[in-house]
């Protein structure tokens, strides 16, 4: 099975937040930090909101799929507050139609 994984490293101050509640695993022999799922989703948020961005679709469905399956409450005001400052104004309602809440 062929792996992709993509790579962004974020400035200093961002990395260090991002690493603060990240969580160590192994892939393919090798350890690595992995963001807590609501900064994935706000990696992904941001990157929607790039100009030149050409996966915004396959972005939007990513952010859906974090929801699932790590179980994100999307009605706290912890991921509400994340969608409105990496997404969009219209960002979080999208999110909640998509998952039919």
């Amino acid at each position: 099975m062929k792996s992709h994984v993509s790579v962004m490293p974020p400035p200093g101050a961002t990395f260090a937040k991002l690493d603060r509640d990240a969580a160590t695993r192994e892939w393919e022999g090798i350890e690595i930090r992995i963001p807590s799922a609501l900064h994935l989703v706000a990696l992904k948020l941001h990157a929607i909101r790039q100009p030149n961005r050409r996966s915004r679709e396959q972005d939007g469905t990513d952010v859906i799929e974090l929801i699932r399956i790590c179980d994100l409450e999307v009605e706290s005001e912890q991921f509400r507050s994340i969608a409105e400052r990496y997404g969009d104004a219209e960002c979080f309602k999208a999110i909640q139609r998509r998952l039919g809440s």
